[in-house]
């Protein structure tokens, strides 16, 4: 069954029938054949396919089980890296997503000392805000994400890996020590919504 889920996968990604037989290298009629098999397992219309427009759309119980599909791929991907791990090399793919700050100061140190360390495996990164790198983690288009605002999801296993401090700044010339009266007369420069660092800064603000 695993074959015909990866076959889903691809169709509903692809959105087409001749794509995702390409993509995956088998003929047509195969990824045909695969849809119809997993149908006829859930008792279910995945896949509605309109000949005259010849486009197709994934019903609600196809979205349950792409959803599914996607979880058990990434669970497949590392227990293979996880699994090979154990032995003298480590290949694969492992797509990691990072949050602005992440993603330009602390991730390309890292991920030097990690290459090297594991030099066969194929890294994919993507650099976006704390939101939309959960976004990415929910729908398993990442496999792990390195984020420095709160997920607000409880599916998620969270581990603190970095500890780190927000201080204020200012131009040239302007106090060391600003009373309060000072810090609301001037003009504030924050990062934009959705970024983890701009939360954090919210959170401070309502506890003071």
């Amino acid at each position: 069954m695993w074959e015909e889920l990866k076959t889903f996968i691809e169709v509903v990604e692809q959105q087409s029938f001749t794509k995702a037989a390409q993509k995956l290298n088998i003929s047509q009629p195969t990824v045909s054949l695969h849809i119809r098999r997993l149908e006829e397992c859930f008792n279910a219309v995945l896949i509605r396919r309109s000949k005259k427009q010849k486009q197709l759309s994934v019903t609600y119980a196809g979205m349950i089980v792409y959803d599914a599909a996607k979880q058990m791929k990434s669970l497949w991907q590392f227990t293979e890296i996880t699994v090979k791990e154990l032995g003298s090399e480590i290949k694969g793919r492992l797509a990691i997503g990072a949050s602005l700050t992440i993603g330009e100061y602390f991730l390309p140190e890292f991920l030097g000392r990690f290459m090297k360390r594991y030099p066969q495996l194929d890294i994919e990164v993507k650099i976006d805000n704390t939101v939309h790198i959960c976004e990415l983690l929910q729908s398993n288009k990442i496999d792990v994400g390195l984020v420095e605002g709160e997920t607000g999801d409880k599916k998620f296993h969270k581990e603190e890996f970095y500890i780190d401090r927000l201080v204020l700044i200012g131009p040239i010339g302007s106090p060391k020590k600003m009373q309060r009266r000072d810090l609301e007369t001037v003009t504030w420069i924050t990062r934009e919504q959705g970024s983890g660092t701009r939360v954090q800064w919210e959170e401070f603000l309502e506890k003071k």
